[in-house]
């Protein structure tokens, strides 16, 4: 057997199958035919001419459809739901029933990058015994019924019935009545005919093990009643049914409790709906879960860290480290980079990880707010403060605190941040009384700290607290070789949302992609691919519906100093205009954000970077 290089486990495999007796055949993982043995050909019934090398997989099976192998089964189906569970690295099992006696299991195992590997084994011995015990059990619980119920047997020949008098007892019919299966069919309500035909008819052509059906029927009296029907098909030589036994009775009586039950099941489900809604309202009124519903409803942009880059490598590798420990960590990166991914892995690869994780964008709240939402406030502290508000050191206690843009806290506020990292310990707004926390914090930031601080802007105290152990994430041009895998991640996720059977990208997307420097990171890449899904017209992003190029660069490459402020300038304008618009309103649908395609809190912190106030 001819083998691709480094394919020895599956070779010494495919030798195991060999002595045992069972057929095998190797696919590549493009499912083309590599190798099979003369077990797997004569199992399958597989002519020379079909089975050559390089075959595709669905060629074989199509082969054995259009034979009949796989009777009334919709195959193209059966072939999409095979190879999905393949690429997903799931064993596949089946059984088929090939004819009188026949059967064969078929297992398809997939083998990483080595392909897939089919193994074919003769049960039909195991097969033909089972079914003999499940008819012997049928044949068991039919007597157990008919003790109680009464029997019929059906000649599907002449369509003459047999009732035993206890069927006509319990039905309240009388021997004249019941003669034919005709006569039995005329009293079968109309609504409920058409559901009994199907599941006579489905057993009668071997869909289904047995027959059985409840339904209404006319009885003496011209009223309506319920009855219950089983039934199991006896066939002769060729497997063709030619007559049906079985047991009939009334159940009236058990349906109309049912009936009864379904009316308390749906006023018990009533009540308890009410009594869930009291306890939600009551634990939405408390601070933690106040906190828990707001970071719900959060966007979280990724879901997991992709990528196998060296730097990325070493990223990870240094968060292991650090997340075994309770030190303080400062996440460094351009906006788009995933800081928050990276705080809450580190917060998962803890001992806090059944502790909360408690997030404060710094740069998304109101200056005069910040102290309360860090340290909460009392009943009373300012106009406004109508009870007590435990604030996020409280809430993460035990757990994880994020402070992501660091650098945008106030000045006044960093005296305070230091004491809690020094003493373990501050006061509420308002408040005199001192609390202890348990917290281990997590900052990040895109701007320059050390910057900050020669300018005035950020304690060097605090600057050195927060600096423990800093973890640079590397922007995405740093890291070319994982743009083709969160390209196929994004992709897969603009699919489900623009509803499109998306599934991937040309060449020229790619190689424009890799070439783009991507200045908005990881976040840039996302929102590039989820625009060109929604102008794509086929099942692969194209050149055509990549973003726009990025502009060129100055003559030398490096833009001047002077440049950069009038850019600077015209963006201040530019905010400041748009601000106008709205009356000074951020967010919301009518807000300056959406307007300018920014996140509300980095319109905030653009704000204060440029100096701007909404209502000037």
């Amino acid at each position: 057997m001819n083998s691709p290089v480094g394919a020895g486990v599956v070779n010494r495999l495919c030798a195991t199958l060999d002595r045992l007796g069972k057929g095998y055949a190797w696919f590549d993982a493009r499912l083309r035919l590599l190798a099979w043995n003369d077990a797997y050909a004569q199992l399958l019934a597989l002519p020379a001419e079909v089975l050559t090398l390089r075959a595709p997989l669905q060629s074989l099976v199509r082969f054995r459809a259009e034979r009949g192998d796989y009777g009334t089964s919709d195959v193209e189906a059966l072939i999409d739901e095979q190879l999905a569970r393949c690429r997903a690295n799931e064993a596949v099992v089946s059984e088929q029933q090939l004819g009188a006696g026949s059967a064969l299991r078929i297992v398809l195992q997939p083998l990483a990058e080595l392909g897939v590997l089919q193994i074919c084994e003769d049960i039909s011995e195991a097969y033909n015994a089972r079914q003999a015990l499940l008819q012997s059990e049928e044949r068991y619980d039919f007597a157990m019924r008919a003790i109680n119920e009464g029997v019929y047997d059906w000649d599907l020949g002449d369509d003459t019935v047999y009732y035993s008098t206890r069927v006509r007892e319990a039905l309240g019919l009388a021997p004249e009545q019941l003669r034919t299966a005709n006569d039995w069919g005329s009293r079968i309500h109309p609504d409920d005919f058409p559901i009994f035909r199907a599941a006579y008819v489905a057993h009668v052509k071997g869909e289904t093990g047995r027959f059985e059906c409840d339904f209404r029927y006319r009885a003496q009296d011209g009223s309506w009643r319920w009855a219950r029907q089983h039934g199991l098909a006896l066939r002769d030589g060729s497997g063709r049914a030619c007559r049906i036994i079985g047991s009939t009775g009334d159940i009236t009586e058990l349906k109309q409790a049912e009936l009864e039950l379904g009316r308390a099941r749906d006023a018990l489900e009533e009540q308890n709906q009410r009594l869930r809604a009291e306890i939600e309202a009551h634990r939405r009124s408390q601070a933690t879960i106040e906190y828990l519903v707001d970071e719900i409803r959060s966007e979280h942009r990724f879901g997991e860290i992709i990528g196998r880059s060296p730097v990325l490598k070493q990223l990870t590798a240094q968060m292991e480290l650090v997340a075994e420990t309770d030190s303080t960590v400062l996440i460094l990166g351009e906006t788009g980079t995933g800081k928050e991914l990276v705080a809450r892995a580190i917060h998962e690869l803890s001992r806090r990880r059944d502790k909360p994780l408690v997030k404060v964008n710094c740069a998304a709240l109101p200056r005069d707010l910040v102290e309360s939402e860090l340290f909460g406030h009392e009943k009373g502290a300012f106009t406004g403060a109508t009870q007590l508000r435990r604030g996020r050191f409280e809430l993460a206690d035990g757990g994880t605190l994020f402070l992501d843009e660091v650098g945008e806290l106030p000045l006044e506020l960093q005296v305070k941040l230091l004491r809690v990292l020094q003493e373990q310990e501050f006061e509420r707004v308002g408040g005199d009384r001192t609390l202890r926390t348990d917290v281990r914090l997590i900052t990040a930031t895109n701007r320059d700290l050390q910057g900050l601080v020669q300018l005035g802007e950020f304690r060097s105290d605090l600057y050195y607290r927060l600096n423990v152990f800093p973890l640079r994430i590397p922007p995405l041009r740093e890291r070319r070789e994982d743009i083709a895998l969160l390209i196929q991640h994004f992709v897969a996720g603009a699919a489900k949302k623009t509803g499109k059977a998306l599934t991937g990208v040309d060449a020229d997307f790619l190689e424009r992609a890799l070439r783009y420097d991507w200045p908005g990171n990881i976040r840039e890449l996302e929102n590039a691919i989820e625009r060109a899904a929604i102008l794509a017209t086929g099942t692969k992003l194209t050149d055509a519906e990549f973003i726009d190029a990025p502009p060129a660069p100055t003559a030398d490459g490096v833009e001047s100093i002077a440049a950069m402020q009038s850019l600077e300038q015209v963006e201040r304008e530019h905010i400041r205009r748009v601000l106008k618009t709205t009356h000074g309103v951020i967010e919301g649908t009518q807000g300056a954000a959406l307007k300018l395609g920014l996140k509300p809190s980095t319109l905030r912190g653009r704000m204060r970077r440029l100096g701007i106030h909404k209502h000037e």
